[in-house]
């Protein structure tokens, strides 16, 4: 009879503990839950002056090989991106406000290779707001850049229960509208729902870590269909460059 009590309580203790825990996470709201998925990848807040110089591959199913190093100076607010085109090395830099553009380390570029391939200096702040928000994840996601933040709803995602999150951005990136999948066991960002009005909503699930500085971000991102499941690509971090 003791040990069926024992174990009658142990069974009662963690149904009590797991309610209890439960209730907790079903009551946070959608800032305290972003600020927790946060707090995982960046415990010392060290993202807002840290200092990101990677290479990155960039498949894409028309462009399997597609390859960038990436520089983001959050410090000094410098913003460079390096990528190989048919015409050559294409480096877009911003440097305290001031954008630049340059093919093969030359500033002055034939006008139609700029027509043809879209090389002009006032397209680099959107490639900034990209690249930044997204290999900022979450912690890019400060009240600069989000307009509402709403009420977050426990589901099942991959078999796990995970916090959806619905933000809207002040500006799009690909899209404005996005859908946080939140762990609700540890809040690791598990993945991002890009909803758009007028072609298939993209899912893009988040893979690995990769350190640095005190904080981390997942190493691997990898991009589908949402409603279809179709793979479109990955961005994958494969090393720190000095």
């Amino acid at each position: 009879m003791n040990t069926i009590y024992k174990s009658f309580a142990l069974f009662l203790s963690l149904m009590i503990i797991s309610c209890t825990n439960h209730d907790i996470v079903e009551k946070v709201t959608g800032r305290e839950l972003l600020e927790h998925s946060k707090n995982h990848y960046d415990p010392d807040g060290m993202w807002s002056g840290s200092t990101l110089s990677i290479h990155i591959q960039e498949p894409r199913l028309g462009n399997p090989a597609r390859n960038s190093v990436l520089k983001i100076n959050k410090q000094d607010s410098i913003f460079e991106l390096i990528c190989e085109i048919e015409v050559g090395t294409v480096t877009r830099i911003i440097e305290k406000g001031e954008p630049r553009i340059l093919l093969n380390g030359r500033e002055s570029i034939p006008a139609e290779i700029k027509s043809d391939f879209g090389l002009t200096a006032d397209r680099n702040s959107r490639y900034q707001q990209f690249y930044e928000i997204m290999y900022g994840l979450p912690m890019s996601l400060n009240e600069e850049i989000l307009d509402s933040i709403h009420i977050p709803v426990l589901k099942e995602f991959n078999g796990e229960p995970e916090y959806e999150l619905d933000i809207t951005l002040k500006e799009p990136v690909i899209s404005a509208e996005w859908s946080l999948i939140i762990s609700a066991s540890d809040f690791q960002l598990k993945a991002i729902i890009l909803k758009h009005e007028d072609k298939e909503d993209e899912l893009i699930e988040f893979a690995g870590k990769y350190s640095f500085q005190g904080l981390q971000m997942p190493r691997f991102r990898h991009w589908y269909s949402y409603n279809t499941g179709q793979y479109k690509g990955s961005d994958i971090i494969l090393k720190t460059l000095n």
